[in-house]
């Protein structure tokens, strides 16, 4: 079983592959919120996986949140591993996740990190055609090997050194930044498709005469932006210059 929470698709292509590779279900983070749905029963030899992207250092709050609720009906000390993916440093990420595990009398087993494609334009432009490119590829061949060493059960986490400042001070500080709903917009560009709807996987947005609306309760993925087919929706000034991605080999739930 893997929980998995996604915005512009990075974390939701490794968790599909995990899954295909071990057979695996998928459970929607955000999904499994919208309903309620915390109770799930665990098999005797099954994995228990969270795959989820780095948040200012940190994973998304949804997912600890969702941890803090989530109940393992047979719970017997099965495997249980994390797959973050980050375009760039991950620092105590997987700490502040093992901690909700400790919390709930889980033992994280399995570390894996996958360095993606950079998606967060609030703060900064795209990686170049050519590491994006380097990283899905790289990241391809450590899903292979991390998909092995998996369903060996390897025992691979271990407490990891992180700046104090980044962890604690900074992370924290974009987090609180990058939830507020107000900076989003859109401009005339926008086709009134709808597909910002679906992308939210909160379902925090809304239309209204046509055009998309945002509610509280932003978990700063980007789906929406990333994933609008025009570029017409904004988050402040600064993204109005910079690109979008969207992981080409993930298949997103609304799709086909």
């Amino acid at each position: 079983m893997i929980f998995y929470f996604s915005g512009s698709g990075n974390s939701l292509y490794a968790a599909q592959e995990i899954s295909k590779a071990q057979g695996d279900r998928l459970v929607s983070i955000a999904k499994a919120i919208r309903n309620e749905a915390y109770l799930y029963e665990v098999e005797e030899n099954e994995a228990i996986g969270f795959c989820y992207p780095v948040h200012g250092w940190q994973p998304p709050s949804v997912v600890i949140d969702f941890i803090k609720k989530l109940t393992l009906k047979n719970y017997k000390g099965q495997y249980i591993y994390s797959v973050l993916t980050c375009g760039g440093t991950w620092e105590y990420t997987c700490e502040v996740l093992n901690k909700a595990l400790k919390l709930k009398g889980w033992r994280l087993s399995g570390d894996y990190k996958l360095k993606m494609p950079h998606t967060y334009i609030t703060v900064s432009e795209l990686n170049s055609p050519e590491y994006t490119e380097e990283k899905l590829e790289t990241a391809k061949k450590l899903l292979k090997e991390y998909n092995e060493q998996i369903r060996n059960r390897e025992v691979n986490y271990k407490k990891q050194r992180h700046s104090l400042f980044k962890s604690y001070v900074l992370g924290g500080l974009l987090i609180s930044m990058g939830k507020s709903e107000k900076p989003f917009y859109v401009t005339d560009d926008c086709k009134h498709c709808g597909l910002c709807v679906k992308a939210c996987p909160m379902h925090n947005i809304e239309l209204k005469e046509g055009k998309p609306v945002w509610h509280k309760g932003c978990q700063q993925c980007l789906g929406c932006i990333n994933r609008c087919p025009q570029k017409a929706i904004q988050y402040g000034k600064k993204t109005e210059t910079r690109g979008r991605f969207v992981n080409p080999y993930c298949k997103f739930p609304d799709e086909p």
